[in-house]
């Protein structure tokens, strides 16, 4: 008789199972990377809102820039205006107080001195000439008198001068007298400026 071989007692491996399990990560790591790609963008716009943000507080900060140049402008354009008018009006105020300074005493009440006779040739061209004999008064000022009486030998030789360069016909006539009184008025008031005579009266005027 042949021997019957014992039944073996081990029971068989079930692997369905474990193909589930992989189902199964599978499924859950699909599902993380959902997840994760959800999350991505909304990072991604996160930092676009950002940036956005930043792109709106840069103009602002350049309109703020901008504001403090143009205020730094101002206050220099300030400054420099104010520098050149107080230089103005300092310069103004100096040439006013010079020009005070230069002003001529007050004439006072207005009184007449007089020269003494002047006797002048003329001027010709021949041997014998013509001359003047002439007295005469001046319109003045009381307080400018003393200086007609400092200046009469230098005022006297400037008339005389004058008169040995005229002809007796520049003297004929009022036209002739009238320019010879305009022409010691001037020689007079050059000489004792700051102050002036008013006018000349002849009291002696002879041609020979």
């Amino acid at each position: 008789m042949a021997e019957e071989k014992p039944e073996s007692t081990e029971t068989p491996k079930y692997e369905a199972p474990k193909k589930e399990a992989k189902e199964d990560a599978k499924d859950e790591s699909s599902k993380d990377e959902d997840a994760a790609a959800q999350k991505a963008p909304k990072k991604k716009a996160k930092k676009g809102e950002k940036q956005e943000g930043d792109d709106e507080e840069k103009p602002k900060g350049g309109k703020k820039k901008l504001i403090i140049i143009i205020a730094a402008a101002a206050v220099v354009i300030l400054l420099v205006g104010g520098g050149a008018a107080f230089f103005l009006l300092s310069g103004s105020g100096g040439e006013e107080k010079k020009a005070k300074l230069n002003l001529p005493p007050p004439p006072g009440p207005v009184t007449t001195y007089t020269f003494p006779k002047i006797l002048a040739d003329l001027k010709t061209g021949l041997c014998k000439g013509n001359y003047l004999s002439m007295r005469f008064m001046v319109e003045v000022g009381k307080n400018y008198t003393k200086a007609l009486q400092t200046h009469q030998l230098k005022l006297l030789e400037s008339v005389q001068l004058h008169l040995r360069s005229l002809e007796r016909k520049d003297l004929v006539g009022k036209v002739g007298a009238d320019e010879l009184r305009v022409d010691i008025t001037t020689i007079i008031n050059n000489k004792i400026k700051p102050g002036k005579i008013e006018g000349v009266i002849f009291k002696e005027f002879i041609l020979q």
